[in-house]
């Protein structure tokens, strides 16, 4: 009868397990760096990627079929995920095209200035699921919120938000949101466009911002009285949908966590003196602030428009919020 030996492991000298009680006759380099001088059927595990490889005798392919990398990486049942807050890179890695879910938000705009600033449109907002993307890398671009309309009782227009993008053209690029303007504005009554509008910003013949097509809506238009300032459109609804000076609500998306997450707010309008702050669109839209407050700033990372400034006193507007980029895929 032969002799049997039994061990659990072994390694080389630079701790490289070559040989597992896991497996027979195959390598495992567990460091992250690919093993030198390879024969087909080596296999190891990158760090970098998180997936095992295997060598064909020409080059290394992944196991997996495809498998992306970048941004933050998250898992919950039946999905990865990739988030970026900021623009960054993605990469789709190994044999064959990965099918993603992919929400992209643009930045919110910013919020009109005191004298009683209007509310911003909220970043456009675009949901594109099962889309097909081919092994390689791809930038992805995440838009900031535009600043509010500064400190100025003449004039304080707000900036319209940065754009959004990923595998475009395929995907469309997602519009910055339009800003909000100063009640007293001498150089317009009419709000910024964009992904969604800003909300009017006089007492008699001002119009609220437009939106973009399948993106978002538009701002409140003139709703008259005095110091009458419109809220800003979002991905849902127009401003002033729920009330004279509410930002419009924006919409709800399950790709970041599984759960529904409202995106894309508009801002509100100021209140004037008699009246209360009123809280920005559902999705991060800015406050429409009361008397002598600068306007509230829509949330970052949900694309909501600023808020705009009250009465009285020169107040900046609010900041908008800056955008997003979700992808996710099945594993």
């Amino acid at each position: 009868m032969g002799s049997t030996l039994t061990v659990d492991n072994i390694k080389d000298s630079g701790d490289n397990t070559l040989v597992s009680s896991t497996g027979s006759g195959y390598k495992m380099n567990l460091s992250g760096t690919t093993p030198a001088s390879p024969v087909a059927g080596d296999m190891y595990f990158d760090t970098t990627l998180n997936a095992l490889k295997i060598y064909n005798g020409t080059e290394w392919y992944l196991i997996f079929t495809a498998i992306g990398s970048g941004g933050t990486e998250t898992t919950y049942t039946g999905y990865k995920v990739h988030t970026f807050t900021t623009s960054g890179i993605f990469i789709v890695n190994g044999s064959a095209s990965l099918t993603c879910d992919v929400l992209v938000v643009a930045g919110g705009g910013g919020g009109g200035c005191g004298k009683n600033g209007s509310g911003a449109g909220a970043g456009g907002m675009v949901v594109s699921p099962a889309v097909s993307i081919p092994v390689g890398t791809y930038s992805v671009t995440v838009g900031a919120g535009g600043n509010g309309g500064p400190a100025n009782t003449t004039s304080g227009t707000g900036a319209q938000g940065g754009h959004s993008s990923f595998y475009t053209p395929t995907i469309p690029e997602a519009i910055g949101g339009g800003g909000g303007i100063n009640y007293a504005n001498l150089s317009t009554d009419n709000a910024g466009s964009g992904g969604s509008g800003g909300g009017c910003g006089d007492d008699g013949s001002g119009s609220g911002g437009s939106g973009t097509t399948g993106q978002g809506y538009p701002g409140e238009s003139s709703i008259g009285g005095v110091n009458a300032t419109g809220g800003g459109g979002g991905a849902g609804e127009a401003g002033g949908t729920n009330g004279d000076r509410y930002g419009g609500d924006g919409l709800q998306n399950a790709y970041q966590t599984g759960s529904n997450i409202y995106y894309a707010g508009g801002g509100s309008g100021a209140e004037d003196s008699n009246r209360a702050t009123i809280a920005g669109g559902e999705g991060g839209g800015g406050t429409g602030q009361g008397t002598n407050q600068p306007g509230g700033h829509g949330t970052n990372g949900l694309g909501g428009g600023g808020g705009g400034a009250g009465e009285n006193t020169a107040q900046p507007g609010g900041n908008g919020g800056s955008g997003i980029v979700v992808i996710r895929y099945a594993i």
